[in-house]
């Protein structure tokens, strides 16, 4: 799924994230969802700040607030990106650049990334423009119910 080789399934990772399933299991589950990208789902951001402040493992807890601080380290270096392929470029894939084109702005902006005050810049430009992380963070800080974000308990 990292590779692009099979679609992104988040329900596969998510039916390990229940209460009830082995703690560890349920962490490396949160942590392959963090991995692909589950930070930008509109719907799964606010479960993952929901476990953050509510789950009652403290191991799960911790573990978890972990894996959304690196999930929060890709968004600010510019998100997810094979390791093996420079500049986010598939295998099999070719660039083509042309040599007249103005690219010192995109230029610019990469290069910002690569310091951590340009990376902090970046994340706070891209979470200010996300009303549904900033309403999620905000719910997990005040340890409310399930109900409260929208999740029904059993």
């Amino acid at each position: 799924m990292l590779r692009g080789i099979k679609e992104i399934d988040y329900k596969l990772f998510m039916a390990y994230t229940r209460e009830g399933t082995l703690d560890s299991l349920r962490v490396k589950a949160f942590d392959c969802l963090i991995d692909l990208d589950a930070l930008r789902n509109r719907a799964l951001a606010p479960f993952i700040c929901y476990v953050i402040g509510n789950d009652p493992s403290p191991f799960v807890r911790r573990r978890v607030q972990k894996a959304f601080g690196r999930g929060l380290g890709m968004t600010a270096v510019g998100g997810q990106k094979p390791r093996d392929a420079p500049n986010g470029v598939a295998f099999g894939e070719m660039i083509i650049e042309d040599a007249g084109a103005d690219n010192s702005g995109a230029r610019k902006d990469e290069l910002a990334k690569e310091t951590i005050a340009g990376a902090l810049a970046a994340l706070k430009k891209e979470l200010s423009e996300d009303a549904v992380m900033k309403k999620a963070l905000w719910k997990a800080t005040m340890f409310v119910g399930p109900e409260y974000l929208g999740y029904q308990s059993n």
